[in-house]
């Protein structure tokens, strides 16, 4: 499809809001034409009768500028819904062809972050990447894909009857622990080896953060325990880290991170995508940022163009020729930039 299009339909757009504005003027002109007119007329006519007839001829005047009028906008209108559905289709399409170029991971990824978060509807799962030349975006990905996401994972799934120590005195009671067995997962992220878990409590505040390093050098567990009144730093505290059973919190950790990683091959949709800060969705810079996508890998393109058969498949010379064949003027830029034919249908 033409990038082009899309602008071209945004532009049409925009002259038919302009001319239907220029036609109410002329309308609303031409109505003060005729009050002009009969109002020059009765300076030298002062009939009675005169302003029954001005009355008639406005009236009928007014009636039928006004259906002119309103046939003008709903013409227009239609015009506009037309265009923009096309230009929904072109954009669909477009958003489709960047998420396949982004999912063949031909970018450099400086930074993955893979995060879950609970909602009514159940976990939403995304991955924002950070990658060179100030390209971000972000997919999202397909809950279902793994089981233990499926519906609302609560601790005890993992491991059950789990306390966590919150009391520096070492007495075995209710106000010494904190049972959090149907504490859930209310939202957890992995990025550069670590892992952010938050269980909440079901019945109140009350929420326990887990964090894990997997990293080369070290591996640590952090936990911190909030109630909306007090927060403990529970490893951070001799007292109480002596009474957790860490073996038993590691388990359930290296599932959830595990099970994250597994998530990033699960790709839904792309949903934002950025680029030297510039939201491309919302300002709908698509071509400006395919060219830009291009001239990052031309050289690698044309390596590979230049060392690709004519039969090679759908990313052979032949095939990446008629593609672009498709992509109006910006097609021509492309095949310029890796060294292909362009013939233009």
């Amino acid at each position: 499809m033409s990038i082009g299009e899309y602008k071209k339909n945004e532009d049409e757009i925009e002259k038919i809001k302009a001319s239907e504005k220029k036609s109410t003027e002329r309308i609303n002109n031409l109505i003060g034409k005729f009050n002009d007119l009969f109002r020059a007329f009765k300076e030298h006519e002062r009939n009675h009768a005169v302003d029954y007839a001005e009355k008639d001829i406005m009236d009928s005047v007014n009636k039928s500028l006004g259906n002119l009028r309103s046939t003008i906008k709903i013409e227009n209108e239609n015009r506009i819904f037309e265009l923009k559905n096309r230009m929904e289709v072109d954009r669909t399409n477009t958003i489709a062809n960047i998420q396949a170029f982004l999912s063949m991971n031909i970018i450099s990824e400086l930074d993955v972050t893979i995060t879950v978060k609970y909602t009514e509807t159940g976990y939403r799962i995304t991955s924002r990447y950070v990658g060179e030349n100030e390209v971000e975006y972000t997919f999202v990905l397909d809950a279902k894909n793994q089981e233990i996401f499926s519906e609302i994972l609560r601790f005890g799934h993992l491991e059950k009857n789990m306390r966590i120590p919150i009391s520096e005195t070492s007495f075995d009671s209710d106000q010494d622990y904190e049972k959090i067995d149907r504490y859930y997962l209310s939202n957890a992220s992995v990025s550069k080896g670590s892992l952010v878990a938050i269980f909440s409590s079901p019945e109140n505040d009350a929420k326990i953060t887990f964090v894990m390093s997997r990293g080369n050098i070290s591996h640590f567990i952090t936990i911190e325990y909030s109630n909306g009144k007090k927060v403990i730093d529970i490893t951070g505290n001799s007292a109480i880290v002596k009474r957790i059973e860490v073996d038993r919190v590691q388990e359930p950790l290296d599932r959830i991170y595990g099970s994250l990683l597994e998530m990033e091959n699960c790709r839904v949709k792309l949903i934002e995508l950025t680029s030297n800060n510039v939201d491309i969705f919302r300002n709908n810079d698509f071509e400006e940022f395919i060219m830009k996508m291009f001239q990052m890998k031309s050289k690698e393109l044309r390596e590979s163009i230049a060392n690709s058969q004519e039969s090679s498949g759908q990313y052979g010379r032949k095939a990446i020729e008629e593609k672009l064949s498709l992509c109006g003027e910006v097609g021509g830029k492309i095949a310029r930039l890796i060294g292909v034919n362009y013939e233009k249908e």
